[in-house]
């Protein structure tokens, strides 16, 4: 049996070949930091500590689960998100997978989003959910999503536009989607613009570009620490190369600390350099701007809200959110409601100013409606019916089925599609103009009628308007009186 020193060197070649990851030439291990240890015990003491608080008025956060699929597929939806939610409260952008996805595949996913959501400056969150229709799995997302208080109280989703030319089958997914925030007790948010929000067709993969990038970042760095790691004794060793890297980096750091503003230019910048086609070619400028619609700086005009009912005060608080934006602080706010009766206009007039001042709301302007039951125009009729036509023919969606709609439907529900008529011709005399339209979402009853219907009458409220935005809040009341 060897002795000693050779013994114990023999025992550390057979420890090192058993053990081979011991050995003291492998790579890098980053062990983490005692301040990464610290942060991660103060996020999960304050997350307990938010259990045992009494949920209140005074404390309510917009959490928003967004329905961005990937978030690169739909920049302006994410964007929009993130102006309600920045630096206030919790937002999970949600993709939902009709397959089975492997581990590697979610993993994935997983990366690819939260990288692009770093590149953006946007802080968020990422959750898929695999093997589920639509509508199951953003139930099985609000139910899961979150921890204790921290859960989304908000579904927001984007507006079907192809809604007249998809299969029954997506129609009706979409529909009971929307009726799955409401059974969940949670505020739903539909957004339209004009463009459509579902890029996904148009831009290229901008994920190669981001590894690329941070890539270069990351070999720049260790350049820097390589160059400047060695014992010097005076500047001159350093070379002039080495010395503009390092005042370069000194001045980048020091405009970072200091200059927000450039911080948002330059996150402005980066994106738009990242958004090509699927060509990888750049885009044409109209199509940029839709894209990047709520980065911009909103020029002079005003944030339409019409509050038609009372939703606990959700379908004020997200456009007052907005508007106090830096890029949105152009927009004035304007109000409109409806008046309870023929001659109630000035007492409905006192009333809801008396509110929105108990509520700390500056608006420009309160408009109150009387004329909301009236009789819409033939020529509004008639642009009504060319949108539903083509849906009382059977097999629209290429098969055997029955019509989407019938006449008999159609004809049950006449009063409600002659008010949603008469509201788009309000919308139209008012917000066309507007930088953001914001309505109150009539609540339905799942069963009462078909998807094609509400479709259609969501259609009468937003199409050719200005980005709109239709909430329903779930009774929970968001606004606090001034005391």
């Amino acid at each position: 049996m060897a002795e000693s020193a050779d013994g114990h060197s023999l025992n550390r070649s057979h420890d090192a070949h058993k053990y081979p990851h011991s050995d003291d030439n492998d790579c890098e291990v980053n062990w983490g930091s005692s301040t990464q240890a610290q942060t991660y015990r103060a996020a999960l003491t304050s997350i307990q500590q938010l259990v045992h608080i009494e949920e209140h008025v005074k404390n309510y956060r917009p959490q928003i689960l967004v329905l961005t699929g990937l978030p690169n597929t739909r920049p302006a939806l994410v964007d929009f998100a993130y102006l309600i939610c920045k630096n206030n409260s919790l937002m999970i952008c949600g993709h939902i997978a009709k397959e089975r996805l492997t581990f590697e595949t979610r993993s994935q996913l997983q990366q690819k989003a939260y990288r692009y959501l770093r590149f953006i400056k946007i802080k968020g969150f990422f959750s898929v959910a695999d093997n589920s229709d639509l509508h199951t799995g953003v139930a099985a997302m609000l139910g899961l999503s979150g921890v204790g208080k921290v859960k989304p109280n908000i579904l927001m989703m984007g507006y079907k536009n192809d809604w007249q030319t998809c299969d029954r089958n997506s129609l009706d997914q979409y529909f009971l989607t929307i009726h799955t925030g409401f059974e969940m007790n949670v505020g739903v948010a539909i957004l339209r613009v004009k463009e459509g929000l579902d890029c996904s067709g148009i831009l290229g993969d901008v994920d190669d570009m981001i590894l690329k990038a941070s890539s270069k970042k990351n070999k720049e760095k260790k350049n820097i620490v390589a160059q400047t790691g060695n014992v010097v004794t005076t500047t001159e060793e350093l070379s002039a190369s080495t010395l503009t890297i390092i005042q370069n980096e000194i001045k980048s750091t020091k405009n970072e600390c200091f200059k927000s503003d450039k911080k948002k230019k330059n996150r402005k910048t980066e994106q738009n350099l990242a958004l090509r086609d699927t060509s990888g070619h750049p885009l044409p400028k109209s199509v940029l701007n839709s894209i990047i619609l709520f980065q911009r700086k909103q020029k002079k005009n005003t944030v339409d809200v019409w509050w038609l009912s009372d939703d606990g005060g959700l379908t004020l608080l997200l456009p007052v959110i907005i508007n106090n934006r830096s890029n949105w602080s152009a927009s004035k706010l304007r109000i409109f409601c409806t008046a309870s009766g023929v001659n109630e206009l000035e007492k409905d007039h006192r009333g809801m100013a008396i509110l929105l001042s108990k509520f700390r709301i500056d608006y420009s302007d309160l408009v109150i409606i009387t004329d909301a039951d009236e009789e819409p125009k033939n020529k509004t009729k008639k642009w009504f019916d060319g949108i539903i036509q083509p849906l009382l023919q059977p097999g629209i969606d290429g098969n055997s089925l029955g019509p989407m709609l019938t006449k008999a439907e159609l004809e049950s529900f006449q009063y409600k599609t002659d008010r949603y008529l008469r509201m788009r011709e309000l919308l139209l005399d008012h917000s066309s103009d507007s930088n953001l339209v914001v309505m109150t979402l009539r609540m339905t009853r799942k069963g009462d009628f078909n998807a094609s219907l509400y479709m259609a009458w969501l259609e009468a409220l937003t199409a050719n308007m200005p980005p709109f935005m239709l909430v329903r809040g779930n009774q929970t009341s968001v606004l606090t009186f001034y005391s």
